[in-house]
């Protein structure tokens, strides 16, 4: 450890077996020894002894991340989870509590911490022999900075980036360029004035709604505009037909929708498409349509209305002082 090395965090990496109930699991609780305040606690807890596998020993941030990864996937019992982080969180809500285990966790005394927390889980274990391992970690402020800088550049990777097989995938069925983007989509359908599915063909305009339910999905619809900024709702987006392929009963529609970004929907071959009929003007983000906005339509006719209005009512009012005056 440097010479100079200045601990703002403290950190218990924990795992728990209570073979009496056949529930192991894993805890990680941090503290700012600078306000001497909890921090955080995060916990994971299972029927499958293959959760204890997980050895504290690792540092502070792959275990955190290891818990927050079994939880994201489901591999966790959530009623044993909740009740022994509500039993820790408890514990540790008063301030002369949690000063104590502060003061053990800065010197490091793993036997007083290890009691601490085989105390709380033998309730919620249902399990009075539970056995503890832990470790205790000290953290600057420099690395706990350098480990959040990491996790947001990998959130802001995946938010613009699909899974590799399922984005590989597309652009094999396709035939389309490296690094293309494929989003999931549907079709806007019009049952009455729509044109079938089966009409369709390469350079029809038609309008599409982004459907892809990741953040992806979502970052693309905010870039292309596809969410009303007034009133948060998700539009449809004038979309350009590339391809057209029958699977089965259905049709795989792939329309494109800005450089280098398309749009894969799949429509069963009974229903009709609503198709665009506006100009469309390229964009670098996309394609967006010219056609006049139906308020904007509205005002310039209630203004067309007024006007005549006030001419027809000049004209009357001319015509009847004309009438006094005897001209007619």
């Amino acid at each position: 450890m440097p010479e100079n090395f200045v601990p703002s965090y403290g950190i218990i990496k924990g795992r728990f077996k209570a073979l009496g109930t056949n529930t192991f699991g894993l805890f990680f609780v941090s503290f700012n020894l600078l306000s001497k305040v909890l921090e955080k606690i995060q916990v994971a807890s299972s029927h499958f002894s293959s959760i204890y596998e997980n050895s504290p020993q690792m540092p502070w941030h792959e275990f955190e991340e290891r818990i927050i990864n079994i939880k994201w996937r489901g591999e966790y019992s959530i009623n044993i989870t909740n009740d022994i982080q509500k039993a820790i969180d408890y514990e540790l809500k008063s301030k002369e509590r949690t000063d104590e285990i502060i003061y053990y966790l800065t010197k490091n005394a793993v036997p007083k911490l290890s009691e601490f927390f085989q105390n709380i889980l033998q309730r919620p274990t249902g399990d009075k022999n539970v056995t503890v391992d832990l470790e205790v970690e000290l953290v600057s402020q420099e690395e706990v900075e350098e480990v959040n800088i990491k996790r947001t550049k990998k959130d802001l990777e995946k938010k613009v980036s699909a899974p590799t097989q399922q984005q590989q995938q597309a652009q094999d069925e396709f035939n389309l360029p490296p690094n293309s983007i494929v989003l999931e989509s549907a079709l806007v359908l019009s049952p009455i004035t729509g044109v079938p599915v089966y009409e369709l063909k390469p350079g029809d305009k038609v309008l599409t709604r982004i459907t892809e339910k990741t953040q992806r999905g979502q970052y693309f619809k905010e870039l292309l505009g596809a969410i009303d900024k007034t009133t948060n709702e998700e539009k449809p987006i004038p979309a350009t037909v590339e391809q057209v392929k029958v699977l089965g009963k259905n049709y795989v529609i792939l329309t494109s929708i800005g450089p280098g970004i398309y749009c894969k929907s799949v429509e069963e071959d009974n229903v009709k498409v609503k198709k665009y009929e506006g100009e469309m003007l390229k964009t670098p983000t996309g394609f967006l349509g010219t056609e006049p906005e139906v308020s904007e339509i509205n005002d310039k006719t209630s203004n067309l209305l007024i006007i005549i209005g006030i001419t027809a009512g000049t004209l009357i009012l001319i015509a009847l002082i004309l009438m006094l005056l005897g001209f007619f």
